[in-house]
């Protein structure tokens, strides 16, 4: 399927740089220039990864492309400058939340903020960071919050994330703006995921598309989660599950509204407003009783 990849997640609350661009403020300068120089990046938001990196951060990318974790694709998000859309904080207890559109368990989230004094005219650089919150392991979580404690700033900063798969050696990375005072653009918060629950969410169109439900499919049993919607888009995940007695070979088809820009943990295809999907190749079968999930995100 034509543009599908690898998703993940971003920092929600406060928002990084690609879920500002991609769900909240595409016109401003930074953003417009992002969408100019790339937009399968936007398309991908939730994919700023490296797959090998185990820890290695520092060692694996560079001082000035922190951003963008040294992929050129996402490279437009390391421009310097006080342009980018910030969110408006203050000192002291804050809640951070992040969108796991694709959840696993976790090393660790470490959340970094510029020191007082910093040029912010310069790309990002490792000693511009200071850390100041390790979460330690972490179970499986869609919608994992922080409690972090905040030191005293002045004006426009950045907050850098570093999530550390702890069942894998990838992680990903964000960078999110913040304004502790003074003038300057500012952005809302990102859309929070919606609630599970028994009813229906429409597209655009006026087409229902189930916020959460369970069918069956032979012997499988698919519940159908939307994890996100914002409007002009949404992400869901379906946890399969077998209800044999003995392994199979799974494959199932949901309904999936839009253009989906985002397949995770499944391989498949696309046919009208049906998704048609199967095991990926470390993941073809299902021991009985065994349940497993897949993903999506879409542009309706």
């Amino acid at each position: 399927m034509p543009g599908l990849a690898g998703a993940h997640g971003d920092l929600s609350t406060p928002p990084g740089r690609t879920t500002v661009c991609h769900l909240l403020d595409r016109d401003a300068a930074p953003c417009a220039a992002a969408w100019r120089a790339n937009p399968q990046a936007l398309y991908d938001w939730m994919e700023v990864n490296l797959g090998d990196v185990a820890g290695r951060h520092r060692e694996r990318i560079p001082d000035g492309r922190l951003c963008s974790a040294r992929r050129a694709k996402y490279a437009a998000f390391d421009a310097p400058g006080a342009a980018w859309p910030a969110t408006p904080i203050q000192p002291g207890r804050q809640t951070f939340a992040y969108d796991a559109v694709a959840p696993h368990a976790s090393q660790y989230f470490r959340f970094y903020l510029t020191r007082e004094g910093w040029d912010d005219s310069r790309p990002l650089r490792w000693d511009d960071l200071e850390l100041i919150h390790d979460s330690g392991r972490r179970p499986v979580e869609a919608r994992p919050t922080f409690s972090v404690d905040v030191p005293a700033r002045s004006g426009h900063h950045v907050i850098y994330l570093v999530w550390q798969r702890s069942d894998s050696p990838e992680a990903f990375y964000s960078c999110a703006d913040v304004r502790f005072s003074g003038d300057g653009p500012t952005v809302s918060a990102a859309p929070t995921p919606a609630a599970p629950d028994a009813g229906d969410a429409h597209d655009s169109h006026g087409a229902s598309q189930p916020a959460a439900r369970t069918s069956r499919q032979g012997d499988l049993a698919l519940r159908r989660t939307v994890t996100s919607d914002w409007g002009a888009g949404y992400c869901a995940t379906v946890k399969v599950t077998n209800r044999a007695k003995r392994r199979v070979a799974w494959k199932a088809t949901v309904a999936a509204p839009g253009r989906i820009n985002a397949l995770w943990d499944a391989t498949g295809a696309k046919h009208g407003g049906k998704l048609h999907v199967r095991g990926p190749a470390y993941a073809r079968t299902l021991a009985a009783g065994a349940s497993t999930r897949f993903g999506w995100c879409a542009e309706r």
